[in-house]
């Protein structure tokens, strides 16, 4: 089941904020869901190749479980935002990413950071973690970063953000900044640009 249209996530502006100056080539995302963040970089992204697990006829169909459906170094970047904690396989997924990529492509990713405060004081007081059943894998800055770092990427910088819980719900357009300092505390989702060796 595809959730409601919302172009206000935050991880889409971090992860625009991370996007190369000059794009060039075949880009990928993987999980595009509803087209949203095609539609926020049409202007910037020219050739998008859009895949997800439910195909439609502007997104391949792809398990991200399996092999990806892609000759090796096809692509000179890949977005793949919210997705790596649904699967099972989730080594292989990132392996593929890094087989589909160009020479120096970049990739930028995005994740829930289950070390986050508010999910440890969720645990604190009984509360299974957030998505629980939803999610599959659950990731910390330290070992999402180690992760990629094992499956051949760079990281070359993060925009990892959290929400401010009791100032957000005052306003009408909520503020999620960006955190420098003590990632696996206080941020809550993990966005990173990483480049493969």
């Amino acid at each position: 089941m595809k959730r409601a249209i919302n172009y206000s996530r935050p991880w889409y502006a971090k992860a625009i904020s991370l996007l190369p100056d000059q794009i060039n080539g075949m880009i990928i995302e993987l999980g595009s869901g509803n087209k949203e963040l095609a539609a926020l970089t049409k202007t910037k992204i020219k050739n998008l190749t859009m895949t997800d697990i439910a195909g439609d006829k502007d997104i391949m169909k792809a398990d991200f479980n399996h092999q990806l459906p892609f000759k090796s170094s096809s692509f000179t970047g890949a977005i793949s935002l919210e997705v790596i904690e649904h699967l099972i396989n989730h080594e292989l997924f990132l392996k593929e990413i890094h087989r589909i990529l160009k020479s120096k492509g970049w990739l930028i990713i995005s994740t829930p950071n289950i070390s986050w405060w508010g999910y440890r004081l969720m645990a604190l007081i009984g509360q299974p973690p957030k998505k629980e059943g939803y999610h599959l894998r659950f990731f910390t800055d330290k070992f999402l970063s180690n992760l990629l770092i094992r499956k051949g990427f760079i990281i070359e910088k993060k925009a990892s953000f959290t929400t401010l819980p009791i100032i957000n719900r005052f306003l009408s357009k909520p503020i999620y900044p960006v955190i420098n300092f003590w990632p696996n505390f206080l941020a809550q989702d993990l966005v990173y640009l990483c480049r493969k060796k």
